[in-house]
């Protein structure tokens, strides 16, 4: 996605109202040095240094929403202990709503604690839980429907922790449906037919192969079964999470999307799941399509991975990303080789990047002409200018924004069709030009009515 259409998209998000239904945990993490092996056992001993909590599971999602600025409420199950009172006391200090929290005077709130030398390496952890159903089904389903008035977007964090039954789960996206109100689901197990009728669907990889039975090892199998799962569940999408390999999206049309991770520094990839839905999470419930949420998505794993523990982003940090992002892989100007171009562009495009090529003489750049060329971003992601006039058309063009890139061309027919776009704008009445170029799968359009 281009920086200036992510500015746009940023600046457009408001702050929706986010409810997130779940298993909440509380992650402790202990932090020491470790110098020497215990003589007790062949084990190393961490000499304690400092310690935290922080929001994990379904809190982690609402935590990374209240990060981004979203209106965000918490509904689980918490015990009456002290890591109930903590988990609690982390909830006030982001600003996260728990008035609809239900505590369970005989359950504990789960707890991980981990051991983290400092080098950042986890020696051990320790759950405390109880992952049996909840006792309470009535009374937390009584929350939740209480909640879901004036909610923008629903998300489900099931982390098999016994929150999330068969019974709340329906109870959850009926009422949801009832309030014409999108629920995305981060399920969890092999059955996915409790969650029937909610929007969206995100499983990781080895979820949507176990849960399919099937090895998903290319897009068009993805694509088949995602197809399969939205109509036997009735969804409106199915976004697969492929870790180091990006994501991909289907909807119910059939449009597919595919965004592809950049190389990371990974240094802990707790939570990043966690991050991923939030982040798409909140760009649907703002308005924007789906490719657009998973490029965001997309960028905010990427932060997180570089961060010890669970962890947020801030809007701020994603823009910043992003940005950096293009001035790497950004080379504008005029190439002087179409073989040039196909290289730069790879490792900008992935299957969600969309391309749109203006082909012309650029011989009267007049200020309607430079407004077509803006109006360009409001369809894609990269815009190409092929220049088949004279050098000085194509040194005018270096200094429009816009354009991404700028070739002189000698066989545009040719050039056209081994960049793939998405979109061919001819400026140019070349009548033939456009027959040659007609059976590509770009929609093509006259420069005239491009917007």
């Amino acid at each position: 996605m281009r920086t200036k259409r992510l500015e746009r998209v940023i600046e457009k998000l408001g702050h929706p109202r986010i409810v997130v239904i779940g298993d909440i945990i509380l992650d402790h993490y202990i932090k020491g040095r470790v110098d020497r092996i215990s003589p007790e056992a062949p084990i190393q001993v961490l000499r304690h240094i400092s310690e935290e909590h922080r929001l994990g599971g379904a809190g982690n999602v609402a935590h990374n929403l209240a990060t981004l600025e979203a209106r965000t409420t918490l509904i689980g199950v918490i015990g009456d202990d002290e890591a109930g009172r903590t988990l609690r006391s982390l909830l006030k200090k982001h600003k996260i709503d728990d008035q609809f929290l239900l505590v369970d005077r005989i359950r504990r709130t789960t707890l991980k604690s981990r051991m983290i030398a400092r080098n950042g390496q986890q020696i051990l952890r320790v759950d405390y839980e109880d992952d049996g159903d909840i006792h309470d089904e009535v009374g937390l389903i009584t929350k939740i429907r209480d909640c879901l008035e004036n909610c923008d977007l629903v998300i489900l964090s099931d982390y098999a922790k016994g929150v999330l039954t068969d019974k709340v789960i329906r109870a959850t996206i009926e009422r949801a449906r009832e309030l014409g109100c999108p629920v995305i689901v981060d399920p969890k197990g092999r059955h996915y037919k409790k969650y029937k009728g909610a929007t969206t669907l995100t499983p990781n990889l080895l979820e949507a192969q176990t849960a399919t039975g099937m090895q998903l090892l290319n897009d068009e199998e993805r694509k088949v079964v995602g197809m399969k799962m939205i109509r036997d569940l009735d969804l409106d999408a199915m976004i697969i999470t492929l870790s180091g390999d990006g994501m991909f999206v289907v909807d119910k049309h059939g449009e597919q999307h595919r965004v592809r991770a950049k190389p990371k520094n990974v240094f802990d990839v707790t939570g990043a799941g966690d991050t991923g839905i939030a982040t798409m999470g909140l760009v649907l419930a703002a308005g924007f399509p789906y490719h657009t949420a998973l490029s965001l998505a997309n960028y905010a794993g990427g932060i997180v991975v570089g961060k010890v523990g669970t962890a947020t982003i801030t809007r701020t940090e994603l823009l910043s990303i992003a940005r950096s992002e293009e001035k790497i892989s950004n080379i504008s100007g005029r190439l002087r080789s179409v073989t040039n171009l196909i290289d730069i562009l790879s490792k900008e495009r992935d299957e969600s990047t969309r391309l749109a090529v203006i082909v012309g003489s650029f011989n009267n750049l007049n200020a309607t002409t430079l407004k077509m060329i803006r109006d360009c971003n409001q369809f894609a992601d990269r815009i190409v200018a092929l220049v088949t006039g004279d050098e000085d058309a194509a040194v005018v063009l270096e200094d429009i924004r816009s354009l991404d890139h700028v070739l002189t061309s000698k066989e545009p027919s040719e050039e056209i069709m081994q960049l793939d776009p998405d979109f061919i704008i001819f400026e140019t009445e070349d009548l033939k030009l456009k027959a040659i170029v007609s059976g590509l799968r770009a929609e093509i359009r006259d420069f005239k009515q491009s917007p």
